[in-house]
């Protein structure tokens, strides 16, 4: 299997686009070596930023469910980071 680029992501600039282009928003996903994603959405503000942060929580997600299929218990740490992904 291929190995994703390394955590943590976080979500960077989102900008709102012109033109013809109206009503679309670009957000970046960066990593430590920068930016790796641009994410075009045609969503509301508020739901672009939401998908922006579900997809910047992916390797945090990734590694949890690791642990579960390793058998640890994990659920502090997955309440903590569903608060960071619902987060305004």
């Amino acid at each position: 299997m291929t190995q994703h680029t390394a955590g943590p992501w976080r979500v960077g600039i989102t900008r709102n686009k012109g033109g013809p282009w109206q009503g679309w928003r670009e957000t970046d996903i960066l990593a430590e070596e920068g930016c790796f994603l641009s994410l075009h959405q045609y969503h509301t503000a508020d739901e672009a930023d939401a998908n922006a942060r579900l997809i910047a929580a992916a390797p945090e997600m990734l590694a949890l469910l690791r642990r579960f299929a390793d058998g640890e218990q994990a659920i502090a740490e997955t309440h903590v980071l569903l608060a960071q992904m619902v987060a305004v």
